[in-house]
């Protein structure tokens, strides 16, 4: 749990129950479990609530959200020592949340027979010479390894909350073609993944999409743009 909310930064109590207690009978054994376990990691001193919750569909004892302490940090991290607890701009704590479900129905897709591995930035990222030989580096939010028997699957993922312009995602596109052009991956793992774009609403969806298809630079099969409503639903039809 400790390692999760260090990787994420913040993660409410029904995410982690997501992430952690996947083997209980039931969905209410789990919430309980983990609702316990946070309430002792708490006491401990090993995990802090922030003060405020998370209104909305997060309401209740599930919308808690939970951060690090400078106990946790020692153990879990070599610069521990030097780790201050800040509380975050409502903005960066949205998208550490949203980043956090795209994570749980990441690992929702796994099965008997499906493996899934979800790296969190800066675990996520990479690093690579631009065309000049300058240093650059690729951030997506997530990026995930679906494994069968059958075939192997790898994404980068970038959740946008509507909070940057047009011409800022399309940058951003221009990175991971920049990043697709050394051809690091694809002699690393013999593919490049495909970049999924998340967004708030299909009317943004659709503008990122257009821009991207009318993008001379860009390469429109490389992208794949969904609104988080369509989310589950296109990755699941993604690993059918």
């Amino acid at each position: 749990m400790l390692e999760h909310v260090a990787a994420h930064r913040y993660l409410t109590t029904r995410q982690l129950e997501a992430l952690v207690f996947t083997g209980h009978t039931s969905e209410d054994s789990a919430a309980r479990t983990a609702r316990r376990v946070l309430a002792r990691l708490g006491r401990s001193g090993l995990l802090a609530s922030l003060e405020r919750r998370v209104g909305g569909v997060r309401a209740g004892s599930s919308a808690n959200v939970w951060q690090l302490t400078s106990a946790s940090a020692r153990l879990l991290r070599s610069d521990g020592l030097n780790f201050r607890r800040i509380a975050p701009s409502p903005r960066f704590l949205r998208h550490c949340l949203a980043v956090g479900d795209v994570h749980v129905v990441l690992r929702s897709l796994a099965t008997e027979t499906r493996r899934v591995r979800v790296a969190v930035e800066p675990e996520s990222w990479r690093t690579f010479l631009g065309p000049g030989g300058e240093r650059r580096t690729l951030e997506p939010d997530l990026a995930a390894l679906i494994e069968t028997p059958a075939y192997e699957e790898r994404w980068f993922l970038e959740v946008d909350l509507g909070t940057e312009s047009l011409p800022t995602l399309l940058r951003k596109c221009d990175v991971y073609e920049a990043y697709r052009a050394t051809g690091a991956e694809q002699e690393a793992h013999g593919s490049f993944p495909l970049v999924w774009w998340i967004l708030t609403d299909s009317t943004r969806a659709a503008r990122l999409r257009d821009a991207v298809r009318r993008a001379p630079r860009l390469t429109p099969g490389l992208f794949v743009i969904v609104t988080v409503n369509a989310l589950t639903g296109a990755l699941v039809e993604a690993t059918a």
